[in-house]
């Protein structure tokens, strides 16, 4: 690879993960002044709260699940070999089935909920649930805009290295191998596009796991116990096809340690943050109600639009690998989605 896409992916990785970092801190701070602002004229609820033991060891315990989820991914790529390569790619299709699941059953639904709840403002009622399917619009713009200059610019940085090259057989320095930066025309992918939508997809994730931590760690007792296990298992599974995707990124380790990194964290987090506010948390507020079903408007777009348009474009429909697959193997993947989607559709009764 040469060092200008070394650098390229050493730059770009780092800010869209801040960009992450620094979204779920403005969304915490954007629930903690809300709750501020409104609690002169609209007070909380005083329902059973979990003990401080209770929320603590059900951080931890999210914490654990995540990480497993993580830790699985990171030791089936890190140890990849020819005999694990269908493994692999049973993996994918399983998380490929988790990610869809989640924007369906998880997101779409919350978010409907949410722009349907009778305490939004009258501005906001009067577009009702409209409002779900423009903002996960809105999503899928921003993300298919953000792509597009990513491939515009590796365009840019490929005609460069090409004019430099020329150079270089002109003057008789022209190295022995080249490694073409962007893809020939019969590729449907462009090295960097796959790094852009994984780092995509974890931003819409985080801001799930934010939204459901938060909500978990203002929530009564009797409900807390419920949602522990259910939840715990939501993100194994999502762990695992996070993991799987960062894994297969064709950047450095230190890199994907971050990717990897982030997910376990961002839930205990949210937990820790909502049992801290419960206290002055009201459920009815209307800046509350909208900040969820816009987020989760925003995650289930991204998804959406990744899942579907790279994901299961990139590794099924268009992926020369996959058509070399026996028929029973194939059957096997799609079977593996299937799973994946069902793994999450049954936690989401529950959550």
């Amino acid at each position: 690879m040469f060092p200008e896409t070394q650098s390229l992916a050493s730059t770009s990785l780092p800010k869209l993960a801040l960009a992450a970092v620094l979204a779920l801190a403005l969304l915490h701070l954007s629930f903690s002044l809300s709750h501020h602002s409104r609690s002169t004229s609209l007070s909380a609820p005083q329902l059973p709260q979990p003990t401080d033991g209770g929320y603590i060891h059900g951080a931890l315990l999210l914490l654990a699940a995540s990480s497993t989820g993580i830790a699985f991914s990171m030791i089936l790529v890190n140890r990849r070999s020819e005999s694990l390569d269908g493994f692999v790619q049973l993996s994918k299709m399983f998380g490929i089935g988790v990610l869809l699941s989640t924007a369906w059953i998880h997101l779409l639904p919350s978010a409907f909920e949410q722009f349907s709840n009778p305490s939004l403002d009258p501005y906001w009622k009067e577009y009702g649930t409209n409002h779900v399917g423009l903002f996960a619009l809105i999503a899928t713009f921003i993300v298919q805009r953000i792509e597009f200059s990513a491939k515009s610019a590796m365009s840019q940085l490929n005609g460069r290295l090409d004019a430099r090259t020329s150079i270089q057989m002109e003057s008789g320095d022209a190295p022995c191998e080249e490694t073409p930066l962007i893809a020939p025309a019969t590729s449907s992918s462009y090295p960097g596009n796959k790094e852009v939508t994984v780092v995509l997809l974890e931003i819409g994730i985080l801001f799930h796991s934010a939204i459901m931590g938060v909500t978990l760690g203002v929530s009564p007792s009797d409900a807390f116990s419920k949602l522990i296990v259910p939840i715990c298992f939501h993100q194994l599974f999502e762990g695992m096809a996070l993991g799987v995707l960062v894994g297969g990124l064709n950047v450095s380790k230190s890199h994907k340690r971050v990717l990897w990194g982030l997910y376990p964290i961002a839930t205990p987090i949210a937990v820790g943050i909502g049992a801290a506010i419960r206290s002055i948390y009201n459920p009815d507020s209307p800046a509350i109600i909208l900040a969820q079903g816009i987020l989760e408007a925003l995650s289930a777009g991204i998804l959406f639009y990744n899942t579907y348009v790279e994901l299961m474009s990139e590794e099924v429909v268009h992926s020369l690998k996959f058509h070399t697959y026996s028929q029973g193997f194939k059957q096997v993947c799609f079977l593996a989605m299937y799973l994946g989607a069902a793994s999450m559709a049954i936690v989401g009764i529950w959550v």
